[in-house]
């Protein structure tokens, strides 16, 4: 199967959010539910938890005819998207609002040994822990929204992935993690196929076909002058290697200064 991870619209609309995307919110739902003895829907804002001015939007949109429309934050329920009915349940101390209201990291320590605390890892794993599980998804970048449906296919195996410049715009330390995120991708039997031309992609892909040329072609040799070769060869390959590094190096100076200036 073919994956293709672009920094496009992923299927989302203004009740969408990281939450409902990765298919955890039923689950912090029915913690609510079984806390207070009452139905799950009470803690949906698409359904029956939902601010009756807004209808769970968290937002009034005026339709300004041929102009575009106007959002403005709700001025009932202040764009948490619950009827204060909803708000008075608790579950260890906070409403549903607060909860939602939270960073991915802080509902990680939250939520503790929840069994949907590994999907929300997969967005601390992307650079994505700032997030908060109720932001809606149309206020993310294109870049944030690829990252969050790469964080969704983490546990895929045998794939084919399709990224369009995965780290673009990203800063250095974000292009790091998410570098070591593509090897252990690779190491999970899943292959790989970048569109961009950061420095950092190109410089981790051609150290691997290098590798791989000194793995695959260190064999037995017929003749003296065919072992002779192939030592120049992996001397040139590890001399190919040597150069990228230091590039590679010059480059992280260079924007190391940037970032003090």
């Amino acid at each position: 199967e073919v994956i293709s991870i672009r920094q496009k619209d992923i299927g989302i609309n203004l009740r969408s959010t990281p939450a409902t995307y990765l298919d955890i919110a039923d689950a912090i739902r029915a913690l609510f539910a079984k806390a207070n003895h009452v139905a799950q829907a009470y803690f949906s804002f698409n359904s029956k938890g939902a601010c009756p001015a807004c209808q769970g939007k968290g937002v009034i949109i005026s339709d300004m005819a041929y102009m575009d429309s106007i959002e403005t934050v709700c001025e009932v329920c202040h764009g948490t998207r619950y009827s204060e009915e909803v708000l008075k349940y608790q579950y260890k101390g906070k409403n549903i609002a607060e909860v939602m209201d939270m960073t991915v990291r802080q509902a990680i320590q939250f939520f503790e040994d929840a069994d949907f605390v590994k999907k929300l890892d997969t967005l601390v794993q992307v650079g994505l822990g700032y997030l908060h599980l109720n932001q809606s998804m149309t206020t993310l970048s294109g870049g944030e929204l690829q990252r969050v449906k790469l964080a969704s296919k983490l546990d895929e195996r045998g794939q084919i992935f399709i990224l369009d410049e995965p780290t673009d715009g990203l800063h250095l330390d974000d292009i790091r993690r998410l570098m070591k995120l593509f090897n252990q991708m690779t190491d999970q039997g899943n292959n790989r196929c970048h569109d961009g031309h950061t420095d950092h992609i190109v410089t981790d892909v051609l150290h691997k076909l290098v590798d791989n040329y000194i793995k695959h072609t260190d064999i037995c040799h017929d003749s003296e002058e065919q072992d002779r070769e192939h030592k120049q060869c992996c001397g040139r390959a590890g001399a190919l290697k040597s150069t990228f590094d230091q590039v590679s190096d010059l480059t992280d100076g260079v924007i190391s200064t940037k970032d003090k200036n």
